[in-house]
């Protein structure tokens, strides 16, 4: 199911571009490998998508330390 949303959501951004005319495009993304995370963008509105995407990782970490202790505590 997700992996065909991925697909969804690709095809629909295409189409978008493809029927847009002059507007401008950003892209910006955060990968992790390990604790060290590789930030990457460009155009106009980069700066916000990078910051956008570091908060996501950031809560996205929490999260998972949250539910590990949660694990941790029921497994004892």
């Amino acid at each position: 199911m997700g992996i065909s949303l991925v697909f969804v959501g690709i095809a629909v951004i295409i189409v978008a571009s493809v029927f847009a005319s002059g507007g401008s495009s950003s892209v910006g993304g955060v990968i992790f490998i390990g604790p060290f995370p590789i930030v990457f963008g460009t155009g106009p509105d980069a700066a916000w998508l990078i910051a956008l995407g570091l908060v996501l990782a950031i809560i996205s970490i929490i999260l998972f330390q949250v539910m590990n202790r949660r694990v941790k505590r029921i497994v004892e």
